[in-house]
């Protein structure tokens, strides 16, 4: 069994997410919040210490979430999604 700890208070991916336009393209693009991004970059350091090979099988995942207070709740799945995206930007677990 591994256990990691991802420290801070869990964001979702998609609450409040921001349109940007593309510079490229010059079209409009949906980009997760700001909140979102510097939470997926601490997690994404403190997983670093992770040394075990990246799983390619399929795992069951079970992940607590602490909340400081019950102001501005998440939903669940948001919050099981955006764990799964930062485990596999880590290289912990494959697509």
């Amino acid at each position: 069994m591994i256990r990691l700890t991802i420290p801070g208070r869990p964001i979702t991916k998609k609450n409040s997410q921001a349109i940007i336009i593309n510079r490229r393209t010059n079209r409009p693009m949906v980009i997760p919040s700001k909140a979102y991004r510097e939470y997926e970059e601490a997690a994404l350091w403190h997983l670093k210490s992770y040394r075990g090979e990246t799983i390619k099988y399929p795992v069951n995942v079970c992940a607590r979430y602490w909340m400081p207070n019950r102001r501005g709740k998440p939903d669940l799945l948001g919050l099981e999604e955006a764990t799964a995206d930062i485990l596999e930007a880590a290289g912990i677990v494959e697509d």
